[in-house]
């Protein structure tokens, strides 16, 4: 993975991280496409549906707005050997593995 492409997927994730944890609910739906699916096993518990997935910003900005509510008001975050995926291809630090 090139250089500018590492930079490029840091840059996602500390956007992400920051929208998350400034609440900044437009910020964070911006990083996902209008037809974004995702899947996690807390869908279910926190939306009430049955299946683990969700597709849409209309959902994810529920499941957001649900899950902002519930997060602690103290967030530690640690960073280490963090890895990144662009195009399929995974990278730790500045290494492809």
């Amino acid at each position: 993975m090139k250089n500018k492409e590492m930079e490029i997927a840091k840059r996602i994730f500390e956007t992400w991280n920051r929208t998350w944890k400034e609440n900044d609910l437009e910020g964070f739906l911006a990083l996902y496409a209008e037809d974004v699916v995702l899947e996690s096993p807390l869908f279910p518990y926190l939306l009430g549906i049955e299946r683990g997935i969700i597709e849409g910003k209309a959902a994810l900005r529920k499941v957001i707005e649900i899950a902002a509510k519930r997060k602690p008001t103290y967030r530690n975050f640690y960073v280490s050997n963090c890895s990144y995926a662009i195009n399929d291809t995974l990278a730790r630090g500045s290494q492809v593995i």
